[in-house]
């Protein structure tokens, strides 16, 4: 989130939770749903994996030149959400 720019209150409803409840998720009190998951790579337009730093070589080089040009989409389309973007 903090990647992105997104914090846990306005990320927390477009997973249908609280912030509170995003909050422990986060901190690990309380597991993520295979759905949660799912969900918060399709926001992030992200594979399942990178959420858990899987990749192969070069694969935070090739990620971060790409990245930067779809992180300014992406909060155009959080922005066109109506969700608070930093």
């Amino acid at each position: 989130m903090v990647r992105y720019n997104v914090s846990q209150t306005a990320l927390a409803p477009e997973l249908g939770m609280t912030q509170s409840q995003l909050s422990k998720r986060v901190r690990g009190a309380i597991p993520f749903t295979l759905d949660e998951v799912a969900t918060i790579a399709a926001l992030f337009e992200v594979p399942v994996g990178q959420l858990f730093g899987e990749g192969g070589p070069g694969y935070r080089t090739g990620l971060r030149r790409s990245a930067l040009g779809r992180e300014t989409a992406r909060r155009r389309v959080w922005k066109a959400r109506g969700v608070p973007v930093r």
